[in-house]
């Protein structure tokens, strides 16, 4: 069911307003204090044009640490930026796919 797909299972993070400077070790130490880190990927803002905003995802291990995390970082500052924090979840559900090359 693609609107299964679109939701979060609870675990996923989705920081935004990251500073330039802040390096994924920045995050992961941050988060660590509310549980283990799965992952943390920081989405960096194209070089050409005006500076953009930065984000970033981070996964907990389990749906307790992100709402802990949620609950106490949202609003912190990291590297002269408060961050934002809420769950992440997919715009809409993925399609599936035949299974086969059709190229």
């Amino acid at each position: 069911n693609d609107d299964d797909e679109a939701h979060n299972n609870g675990t996923n993070i989705y920081i935004s307003d990251v500073a330039a400077s802040a390096t994924a070790h920045d995050l992961i130490t941050l988060f660590a204090t509310c549980g283990t880190v799965r992952t943390c990927n920081i989405v960096p803002s194209p070089k050409i044009g005006p500076p953009r905003r930065i984000f970033a995802f981070v996964t907990m291990a389990t749906a307790d640490e992100a709402d802990r995390a949620i609950a106490t970082i949202d609003g912190q500052t990291l590297a002269g930026k408060s961050l934002h924090l809420e769950k992440a979840f997919r715009a809409y559900g993925r399609k599936p796919t035949p299974g086969r090359y059709l190229g």
